[in-house]
């Protein structure tokens, strides 16, 4: 009896030894970053080169994101993800349109009378917006890696006394929303241009429709995702920070947020008040998501503009989502990250990432993300979603481990 107890020991000891060198065999080479990639497979071809900037053809990968590099006037420049060269593509267009502005009559008109007008003496007593500017590195590569957070303390986003009481900084709002970017954006070159518009309309009598309405008519780019954007540009454009503050933590008490996690998030001003209004407006327009104080909680950390950026993009792709799948239920913690969860108890993790390759991180990640799914939902399934595109290996490897792998359209110009 004991031979024949050890001999089936022993089959199944080689049994279990095939099958794991039998997977070991099928298990790929990790794919070696960078990985290069045309830059034109993300961008539309036309939007890669423009009136002062051009894009290089090919793009690194890391993995996960594409890292892109811009000449422009001021040299050359890495600028990381598709959604942030998106932006940057659609400032230097608000920078070209302010230009052919200056050029009017009707800019010139006002020009004039706002250097003999009352508030010229005032101008100069304005103090200039605390400068933003943040070196674009791999923040989001970091955050999906769980590695580093912080939070700041003063809020570099208010305008001066003199510049709200005036109306210089609702003027500024104003010209950005028509020429569809962010108005606290931390672009310098553009603060400069939109503070100097928003002047000498204010003070000279120069109108948005006036301005716009004396140079050919030009579509800016639009990079958000869901339907909830144009309403909160809106918001945006009409409301200061101070009054988008109350408006958003109302948004976010309403959605179950404490206090306490409210003002924490509120008072994170990597987030800027474009940043975060976008944001918890995707948030508000899920109502039939439970638990959306989980998504708050995990954005507590970001510590990097880029990241504030994808978070926010990841907020508005969840909406989307939930939009046309009304069997989400709620929201769940993954691991750090933000999961949906249907009402069958499968989770779906969505992710606006560039592009997705089967990298040593990815596959540590991976295990972490289907352990921690294991134990909260028991195999009911899991979903990944990914608005950018999945390298067929990293798709064929996360299959056989179960998920169940969803390309979305990538973030583009429209």
């Amino acid at each position: 009896m004991k031979k024949r107890t050890m001999m089936g020991r022993l089959v199944l000891l080689a049994l279990f030894a095939a099958t794991h060198a039998e997977g070991a065999d099928k298990q790929p080479e990790y794919q070696q970053q960078p990985l290069m990639l045309n830059a034109a497979d993300f961008v539309p071809a036309k939007l890669l080169k423009g009136a002062g900037y051009s894009v290089d053809g090919q793009a690194k990968n890391d993995g996960l994101v594409n890292v892109y590099s811009v000449t422009g006037a001021d040299g050359t420049a890495a600028v990381e993800s598709t959604q942030a060269l998106l932006i940057y593509i659609s400032e230097h267009e608000a920078l070209k349109e302010i230009e052919e502005i200056a050029k009017t009559d009707v800019y010139k008109e006002a020009f004039k009378n706002a250097a003999l007008g009352p508030y010229n003496t005032a101008k100069g007593l304005v103090t200039e917006p605390v400068d933003t500017v943040k070196k674009i590195g791999s923040g989001v590569g970091k955050w999906f890696s769980d590695m580093g957070s912080s939070v700041t303390s003063k809020d570099p986003n208010q305008a001066g006394l003199a510049k709200t009481a005036l109306g210089q900084a609702a003027a500024k709002r104003e010209f950005a929303c028509r020429l569809e970017v962010n108005p606290y954006s931390p672009n310098k070159t553009l603060q400069g241009k939109l503070d100097d518009l928003a002047w000498v309309a204010f003070a000279g009598g120069l109108t948005v429709s006036a301005a716009f309405s004396a140079i050919p008519n030009t579509a800016g780019t639009v990079v958000g995702m869901s339907g909830t954007s144009n309403s909160m540009k809106e918001m945006v454009r009409d409301k200061s920070p101070a009054e988008l503050n109350k408006i958003n933590k109302k948004a976010l008490s309403d959605m179950g947020a404490t206090p306490q996690m409210a003002d924490e998030l509120l008072n994170n001003y990597v987030f800027d008040p474009y940043e975060k209004t976008l944001m918890i407006g995707a948030l508000e327009s899920m109502r039939g998501v439970k638990n959306r104080s989980v998504f708050i909680w995990n954005a507590f950390g970001v510590d990097d503009p880029s990241v504030a950026v994808f978070v926010r993009l990841q907020a508005e792709c969840m909406a989307a989502y939930a939009a046309k799948h009304k069997d989400m239920a709620a929201m769940v913690d993954v691991c750090g990250k933000t999961f949906l969860k249907g009402k069958d108890n499968s989770l779906v993790g969505i992710f606006p990432l560039d592009y997705v390759a089967w990298t040593q991180r990815l596959d540590e990640k991976e295990r972490m993300f289907s352990g921690a799914i294991e134990k909260i939902n028991n195999g009911k399934g899991k979903k990944l979603i990914v608005y950018g595109k999945i390298d067929p290996i990293a798709r064929k490897m996360l299959e056989s481990r179960g998920w169940s792998v969803v390309e979305e359209k990538p973030v583009g110009a429209s």
